[in-house]
């Protein structure tokens, strides 16, 4: 029977290890798969901007960014060339959609565009997004201004914090 490979301990480490490989433990394929999970999903956000942990369900999914207070939720949605009276926003329990479409700066026969594409998508997307609460969704208002997309998400009765005073007896 093999016995499985350990790793040094209280010895310094040898060049191309670090302090963390001479620990002693049992060697397990499950840690380096993981490890380098890790590593490719840095390296895809680093280069291509590719966030595997994104929930937005489409490319070109809004960037938002997410507030709470005790009575709402405040969501921002960074949406720069989208129509004002183009979105359709759907709550339902702690899962908000956002659709719409992003129009090109300049439009016509005569003109192609050139860059990248991320500075500024442009086409229909659609993203879901959990919620930390559940939200009241015959209170939700939304506004647009500037490209941003402003949501009030006022929380359900029931995920409001409620306090509760407590007699508390001496015995």
């Amino acid at each position: 029977m093999a016995l499985p490979i350990l790793h040094r301990a209280n010895q310094p480490a040898r060049r191309g290890e670090n302090a963390r490989d001479t620990a002693l433990t049992a060697w397990n394929p499950l840690r380096e798969i993981e490890e380098t999970s890790r590593w490719f999903d840095e390296f895809m956000g680093r280069s291509f901007g590719v966030n595997p942990y994104n929930q937005g369900s489409m490319p070109g999914a809004p960037v938002i960014d997410l507030y709470e207070s005790p009575e709402e939720l405040r969501l921002f949605a960074y949406l720069p060339g989208a129509k004002k009276d183009g979105f359709d926003i759907a709550v339902t329990g702690n899962t908000l959609t956002i659709r719409g479409e992003r129009v090109p700066l300049i439009e016509g026969e005569n003109w192609t565009g050139y860059g990248t594409g991320i500075a500024r998508a442009q086409g229909t997307f659609e993203a879901a997004y959990t919620l930390p609460v559940e939200v009241d969704a015959a209170k939700v208002r939304a506004t647009y201004h500037e490209g941003v997309l402003e949501l009030h998400l006022p929380k359900a009765e029931t995920a409001k914090v409620k306090s509760v005073k407590v007699k508390v007896d001496a015995k």
